[in-house]
């Protein structure tokens, strides 16, 4: 993992925004193209929201991305934070990642939980609690054990543990440095540990997008603050076309976003001309363009025609 070989609190930020619910062999990729295009704090705080997100498209939660260049911006200004407690002023910086930062990057003996060491913990102490009571024992015993010297490593460390050997399913036990101290191991528990979380079930919608087009132009529009793709360019969708025009069915599209599950009707219009308050951009040139990866696949239905 590039990240691995570099104490550059930058670097290590922004994977670390980069690794929240994806895996990492999509990340590496993606971070390191993103290094080499905003190589510096710098350059991703005067880059513009349209260059920022058209390179993190295909990551999805595009929340991360604008939080990653509005908190360059105030690190600009305000200088790199020394502390945890500095770097969760930072805009977009959670707990997590200010520790991570903190101990990775900058050697401070701060305690690390992602889910691998949340598993460790239960695992070696035998605790059966279901969350968000087991996270809150995680963190306090992580905070009881952490390593005063080479921080970034124990934490690095305890991650590795559980992303390798102690795993969710079919755990390495015989492998394990801990297995003599581990409860779960010594009493057959590790299939039970950690109790496993109340399913919920997701939300199924169903939603229609329209491909509205003119002389080889689509036409797009701004997700609005607070939608799914805040800030990035889509397709309008409704149950009621957004415009008068020749209307072809084009398909159907399958995605899911947080916990939703949708199923989207995808429909062309044919226009006569432009539409006032939308962006018109050449079906040539829309690589170039910031859309969520649900609306290339529709648009990518026009292939059909």
């Amino acid at each position: 993992m590039p990240w691995r070989r570099t104490k550059d609190p930058y670097a290590i930020w922004v994977s670390e925004v980069m690794l929240q619910q994806t895996q990492v062999s999509v990340v590496i990729p993606y971070f390191e193209k993103w290094m080499d295009r905003f190589p510096s704090v710098g350059s991703l705080a005067s880059a513009s929201e349209e260059d920022v997100l058209q390179l993190w498209q295909g990551l999805g939660y595009y929340r991360r991305a604008k939080g990653l260049r509005e908190g360059a911006k105030y690190i600009v200004e305000q200088g790199f934070p020394e502390s945890a407690v500095d770097w969760l002023k930072v805009p977009g910086v959670g707990a997590y990642t200010a520790r991570a930062i903190s101990s990775i990057a900058q050697d401070l003996p701060v305690p690390l939980v992602d889910g691998n060491v949340e598993r460790v913990y239960a695992r070696l102490t035998g605790d059966a609690s279901p969350r968000p009571s087991l996270t809150k024992q995680a963190w306090l015993w992580a905070e009881a054990n952490v390593a005063t010297e080479s921080p970034g490593d124990w934490n690095q460390a305890l991650m590795e543990l559980g992303a390798t050997v102690c795993t969710p399913r079919d755990p390495r036990c015989t492998g394990c440095p801990l297995r003599l101290e581990c409860r779960a191991f010594l009493k057959g528990l590790t299939s039970d540990l950690p109790t496993p979380p109340t399913k919920t079930e997701p939300k199924r919608i169903s939603k229609t997008f329209w491909i509205m087009i003119s002389n080889e132009m689509v036409h797009l529009i701004q997700s609005p603050a607070g939608d799914w793709w805040s800030g990035m360019n889509i397709l309008p969708s409704g149950d009621d076309s957004p415009a008068e025009g020749w209307i072809e069915d084009l398909g159907r599209i399958r995605f899911s976003v947080t916990n939703h599950r949708v199923t989207a009707e995808v429909k062309l219009i044919r226009l006569q001309n432009a539409i006032p308050g939308y962006q018109a951009v050449s079906i040539n040139a829309l690589d170039s363009v910031p859309i969520p990866a649900p609306h290339r696949k529709a648009i990518s239905l026009l292939h059909k025609i």
